[in-house]
């Protein structure tokens, strides 16, 4: 039973890392390139640029990753993708509604042809 638990835990480390891993790769993905960022939590951006959507958190491509982020932490690791793709192909989560900017699902899109 010792060499079952060694290799449950040996699982359980890969399977962390591998959330990390892909939680690492989105929150590298691009800012948004229409806003001026002052500081983590602060940014400018021109009236043109907003479209019909005021949200900062529409606009602000590093929150979005970062929910993207705690949804992959929430998720059961055969459940990533398919969240993902849910994402990608209806601009919003599944749970809350949470809606994404078209250029964030563009770059995670491109994040999973790659």
């Amino acid at each position: 039973m010792k060499k079952q638990v060694a290799e449950i835990k040996e699982l359980d480390a890969k399977i962390k890392n591998i959330r990390q891993d892909i939680k690492q790769l989105i929150l590298d993905l691009p800012d948004n390139p229409c806003l001026k960022r002052i500081s983590k939590n602060c940014f400018t951006i021109s009236s043109k640029d907003l479209n019909d959507n005021f949200s900062a958190f529409f606009h602000d491509f590093k929150k979005q990753y970062e929910k993207i982020a705690e949804i992959i932490d929430k998720s059961e690791l055969e459940n990533i993708l398919p969240h993902l793709n849910f994402i990608i192909e209806n601009g919003r989560t599944q749970k809350d509604y949470t809606h994404f900017h078209p250029d964030v699902r563009a770059n995670l899109k491109k994040l999973l042809e790659n």
